[in-house]
Order: C-alpha cells, then sequence, then structure tokens
C-alpha cells in the first residue's frame, strides 16, 4: 500500500469514527436497559475482587445471579470485557457503551480489509463498510449494553476470516494459527459464533475449491472443545427445539419470520427489535416472506449461470439465515426472533446491492449511497432514543406486541421503577388476561405484591407471594421476595420476624451487603445497638459512626425522632411516639406525613381520621382538597379516593387543566 493510500485509509477511518460518534454520542448517559441492569449490577465479577479469568468457571447468568443450569449461556470473554470495563472506567453506563462502539469500530477494520481482498477498485470497501456502520440494527448491540458479546462476534469473526483469507492465497501457518485464535475468542464470546464453523468450511471451497485440512480439523476440534468445556460448567444439555402443531404452523411460522427479517434487514427504520413466534403469523409477513424467497432464488440461479461475484455474499444469507432462522422452533426466553441476529446475513445482502448499484453510472451510485447513509442514520437517531429510559423501551414493545404477557409484565416493572403505580396495574391486570411463561409469572406476583404493600395491604401482598411459591424461582427474584417479605415484618413491628428473614436470606445468598446492610439497619432503626455494634465489628463497619448516631438521636425532638423512625421503617415506634404526644399542633404538611405512618402502620382507622380532619376543616379550600387527592394516590395508589377529592377540588375551582387532564388519564 502506498503513501497515498495509507493516507486515504487514515482519512475514511477517521471520518468514519466521526460519524458513529455523531450518531452514538446522545446514547452514552442512557439508562441500563433490562438484561444489561440485571449483569452490571447482579454480577459477581463487576461487584467483587474476583479475577476476570475465573469467568471460565461460570455460566453466563449465574455469574449474575441466576441458578446453575445447562441452558445457561456460556461467555466467559463477554463477562470479562465487562467486569474489566468496570475496574477501569466504572460503573457509569457511558463507559460501557463507548467501549462498546469502539469494539464495533475496531470491528469495521478487518472487514474493510477482507473486503479489500476482493475488490481493491470502485470505493466498493469503503462504501461497503460505511453502509454498514449506521446500519440501524446495530443500535441493539451498541445502546443495550450486554449486546457485547455480538459486538465481539463481529470483531473476532472478522479477523478470523480475513487471516484464513490471507492463508488460503499465501499458505503461511502464522496466518492460519492466528484466524484459529481468533475463532476459539470468537467461541467463547458467545455461542452462536459456531455458525462460523459450517461458513469456513463453504468459504474455502468457493474461494479455492480444495479443502485445508489442517486448518478446517482445528477449528472443529476447537469448537468441540469449547462445547466440552461448556458443558462441564454448565451441565449437559442447552438450547432445546421442537416442532408445533398441527405440522402446517411449522411452515407458516418459518414464512413469517423470514418474512419479519427480511423487512427489518431492508427497511430497519422503525423496526421491532424483537418478537415472539405467535407475532409473525400475519398476512404482512407471509408477503414479504415470499419476496425473499422468490429473490433469493433469483440470485442463486444468477451466481450458478454467471455471475459468481455472488456466490461469497451469498454464502453469508445461505449459512447464517437459515441457522438464526432455527430458532423459531427453540425454547429461548423470551424471544426465539430479534433482529440483531441479522447483523451477519445483512453483510450478504449489502454486498449484493453494491454490486448491483455499481451496475449504474457513478454519478448515480453516489447519490444512491448518500440517501442511504442519510435514512439509515435518521434511523439510528429515531430508534435509540427508545434505549433512554426502561418506560420508553418496553412502552414501545407494548404497543406493537400488545398480547405479549412478558412485555406487559415488563413495562409494568419499568412503571414501578418510576412510581407509576396506577399504569403498572393496568399492564399487570393485562398480563393476567394473557398465557405466560413461569418467570413472567413470578414477575407478576412480585410486581402485584409491590403495589398492595405501597397501599399497606400487607396479607395481600403476602397473599401474592405464596402463589409463586411452586414455581421456579431465579435468584433475583427470590432476593425480592425475602425483600418484601423483610420491609411486611420490619413495618408490622414484628423485629424478631425481619431478623429471620435477613438472617436467612444471608444464608442463601452469596452476595451478602445487600442483606447485611438492611440487617444493621433493623438493629439501629429498633433501637437494638448492642446487636448492631456485635455485627459493626464482626464485618468491619465503622463504630464511631454508630455511636454518633446514638448521641444525635438522643438529643433530637419528638417530631424529629418521628420523622426518622418512619423513614427507616419503624413504624410502630413513631405511632408510640406520635401517641405520647396527642396534643401537640401539627401543620398541614407534618398531619399528612403522621397520617401516612398511621396507615403504614396498620392503623388505617386513625390514619382516615387525620385526613377527614384535614378536609372538614378546609372544604372550600381547592388546593388542600388536591393535596388530600394527591396523598392518596402517590402514597397509598387508591384511585378511587384520589378522583373523589380531585373532583371535589375541580367543582370548587374549575380552572385548573392539569387537573383535568389527570381526572381524564385516571378514568381512562
Amino acid at each position: 500500500m502506498n503513501k497515498v493510500a495509507k493516507k486515504r485509509l487514515i482519512l475514511f477511518f477517521l471520518i468514519l469514527f466521526v460519524i458513529l460518534f455523531s450518531l452514538y454520542f446522545r446514547t452514552f448517559n442512557y439508562d441500563y436497559i433490562w438484561d444489561s441492569k440485571i449483569q452490571i449490577s447482579n454480577n459477581i465479577f463487576l461487584n467483587k475482587k474476583i479475577s476476570p479469568f475465573k469467568a471460565f468457571e461460570y455460566g453466563y447468568w449465574q455469574s449474575a445471579g441466576f441458578n446453575k443450569g445447562a441452558n445457561d449461556y456460556y461467555r466467559p470473554f463477554t463477562i470479562m470485557t465487562l467486569a474489566l470495563n468496570k475496574k477501569f472506567f466504572g460503573e457509569n453506563p457511558s463507559s460501557f457503551r463507548i467501549v462498546n462502539l469502539i469494539i464495533f469500530y475496531l470491528s469495521l477494520i478487518p472487514l474493510f480489509l477482507f473486503l479489500k481482498e476482493h475488490r481493491k477498485d470502485d470505493f466498493f470497501a469503503e462504501i461497503f463498510v460505511l453502509l454498514f456502520a449506521v446500519y440501524p440494527l446495530h443500535i441493539d448491540n451498541i445502546v443495550w449494553i450486554v449486546g457485547r458479546c455480538d459486538l465481539l462476534m463481529l470483531l473476532w469473526g472478522f479477523l478470523s476470516l480475513l487471516f484464513f483469507e490471507y492463508y488460503i492465497k499465501n499458505n503461511r501457518k502464522r496466518d492460519a494459527v492466528f484466524s484459529i485464535l481468533f475463532f476459539i475468542s470468537g467461541l467463547f464470546s458467545k455461542e452462536a459464533f459456531v455458525f462460523f464453523l459450517p461458513f469456513f468450511i463453504l468459504y474455502n471451497y468457493v474461494r479455492k475449491r480444495k479443502i485445508h485440512f489442517f486448518y478446517l480439523s482445528s477449528i472443529i476440534l476447537s469448537t468441540l472443545f469449547f462445547f466440552f468445556v461448556k458443558f462441564k460448567v454448565n451441565g449437559v444439555g442447552g438450547v432445546k427445539f421442537s416442532l408445533f402443531h398441527p405440522f402446517v404452523k411449522n411452515l407458516l411460522l418459518l414464512l413469517g419470520s423470514i418474512g419479519y427479517y427480511f423487512k427489518s434487514m431492508i427497511l430497519p427504520l422503525n423496526f421491532i427489535m424483537f418478537v415472539s413466534a405467535e407475532s409473525v403469523l400475519k398476512v404482512g409477513y407471509f408477503i414479504w416472506g415470499i419476496l425473499f424467497l422468490i429473490l433469493f432464488s433469483f440470485l442463486i440461479l444468477l451466481s450458478i449461470r454467471s455471475k459468481r461475484e455472488f456466490m461469497v455474499p451469498l454464502l453469508f444469507l445461505l449459512v447464517f439465515f437459515p441457522l438464526y432462522l432455527v430458532f423459531v422452533f427453540s425454547n429461548l426466553f423470551p424471544y426465539s426472533l430479534s433482529t440483531r441476529y441479522m447483523i451477519i446475513p445483512f453483510l450478504g445482502i449489502l454486498w449484493i446491492l453494491i454490486l448491483f448499484i455499481f451496475k449504474l453510472r457513478k454519478k448515480t451510485w453516489g447519490w444512491i449511497v448518500l440517501f442511504i447513509v442519510i435514512i439509515f442514520s435518521i434511523s439510528v437517531i429515531f430508534n435509540s432514543y427508545f434505549y433512554k429510559s426502561e418506560v420508553l423501551f418496553w412502552g414501545k414493545i407494548v404497543k406493537k406486541q400488545p398480547n405479549v404477557a412478558f412485555v406487559n409484565a415488563e413495562y409494568s416493572r419499568a412503571l414501578l421503577l418510576k412510581s407509576n403505580y396506577i399504569e403498572a396495574e393496568t399492564y399487570l391486570k393485562r398480563t393476567l388476561k394473557l398465557k405466560m411463561e413461569e418467570f413472567t409469572a413470578v414477575l407478576t406476583g412480585i410486581l402485584y405484591a409491590n403495589i398492595e404493600l405501597k397501599r399497606c395491604n400487607y396479607d395481600k401482598a403476602l397473599k401474592w407471594l405464596d402463589s409463586v411459591k411452586k414455581l421456579r424461582v431465579e435468584l433475583p427474584s427470590l432476593k425480592d421476595i425475602y425483600t418484601i417479605k423483610f420491609n411486611i415484618a420490619k413495618y408490622r413491628g414484628n423485629f424478631l420476624k425481619a431478623e429471620k428473614i435477613a438472617k436467612k436470606a444471608l444464608s442463601i445468598f452469596s452476595e451478602k451487603g445487600y442483606f447485611l446492610n438492611k440487617l444493621y439497619n433493623l438493629y439501629i432503626c429498633f433501637d437494638k445497638w448492642k446487636e448492631a455494634e456485635t455485627l459493626a465489628k464482626r464485618e468491619n463497619i465503622n463504630i464511631y459512626n454508630l455511636m454518633l448516631l446514638r448521641e444525635k438521636l438522643d438529643a433530637q425532638p419528638e417530631i424529629e425522632l418521628i420523622k426518622y423512625y418512619s423513614k427507616c421503617g419503624n413504624y410502630k415506634k413513631a405511632i408510640n411516639l406520635i401517641e405520647n404526644h396527642k396534643d401537640k399542633e401539627y401543620s398541614i404538611s407534618e398531619l399528612f406525613s403522621i397520617a401516612e405512618i398511621y396507615f403504614r402502620g396498620e392503623e388505617k382507622e386513625k390514619g382516615e381520621s387525620i385526613i377527614k380532619k384535614i378536609y372538614e376543616n378546609n372544604r372550600n379550600n381547592y388546593i388542600i382538597l388536591k393535596a388530600i387527592g394527591v396523598f392518596y394516590l402517590n402514597k397509598l395508589v387508591q384511585m378511587d379516593k384520589a378522583l373523589f377529592y380531585f373532583r371535589k377540588s375541580l367543582k370548587i375551582n374549575p380552572h385548573q387543566p392539569f387537573l383535568k387532564r389527570l381526572i381524564k388519564k385516571l378514568n381512562n
């Protein structure tokens, strides 16, 4: 490569980096979404001082706190990169996404060099890499942090393919060794990398019409070694496949899946990131599926007769597309169909598209490429916005798939995290009407228990938790269950039961910090200073801070103590303090706080009497009436009572547009 070519190459990749950074920099500080939140917050390699190399001893989800099982993924290299990411750059989501973007950017370099081996003229490699870089389906892998496994698969895959191409052309053993090492790295990053095995075998034949036995036997043995290690760690098993009944449904599922993937690949403007198998049984997807089969058949015939230049790109479709398509018959939960599976098959479509574009005049194909880049860029900016928060993420999906129980439950969880209890319950009610897997049933029970906990209906909350007892409960969900039970015991003033729950949780979970902190605060909240001191000494907690807190509490006036005990959840103690100072005059805001304490301490009648007193003293004050409504809505999630007071407030002062909108929303 001469100096001019090198300068042009460097300039091209600088421009490419600026484009990618411009498209994705807004997403860097977006919230953790779904699986990303679980992996970053729960993963033992990210939260403990454990060597990242120990990741080879754990399943992918096992390391994040889920039960060990043969169906677990095995991706130690992915876990190692996440652990090192946090070690060097912290837990801020921006660092993880920046690293994701860098990995993706680096993967484009071997892709470019590989394409140059096929066509050195006509800016083919530059245009290919540019269009692939701004392709909207990459959003899932770059912005969704755990999509790193797919990015690593691209990086190792392109490197392995590049050096295999060098090996085929130059017959240098060192190129074969590099290719094999990158192949192994890909396997230990994501199991689906195994799909490269048949691709390399066919690619070898298409390029040279002969078999390189040393290389192919090496990657076959590497694949067998990987699965031996995976089965040793997780147990023998994995993804299971089964056909549906009646048999014709399987054919329709295949056709609909082909249509879903084909439409998503060529029209990635407002795509659905993932769908259930039932969602593709639609006429629209069937039509797209038929169009793909016609087009694919035409390209194969064209390649056989005269256009041998189509053979390599067709391999990307011929190998990867059918293998990912088979997942529609798998037990992958929650989704067996995902647009991110199409990143590698899209290489074939893009390759063929550019070959056809190059048949046109140079000026014409230049405008076409510019148009595609602009459209793809707009799509990236638009669709990446929905990763800003879990409410936006699941909100978009629930609109596209309103009849999927898992989606409704996850949207409810996202709403609950934003304290939107009313809307969360609406989607939970919808979830109960739909067919659901065990995981969704457990999640639904926990979410309903949280709502009833907020309403101070502790017996109902416990009933919801009892309803999932016989189901398979993963460790993160079990953690939620123990947390709710612990809080109920604490709110009821049952110190011994709360202590017992916390200690039992400590014996179950390998990550001790969460419940250890709860137990320590329980002792302090219930004035068990001796127990708190003993625990502090055992766990190396600063006792000096404990002594300072005790002295500070002894000097606090009653109203501050009431606030303190209610904040830490000892409502019985707070109520006793209130009862000892019945003659004290309180402000309206303090009365609202005291009413909430009575409700949470299961003395509902006294809480109601305080609210009734506020109402009777302020019957004609629309601001206070609205405040009572807000109290019932936000503090106790009682929509009917909230509406009662909102309407009274609106009757006194009809000029409250916000309140009108709120009433309309609650009615809906």
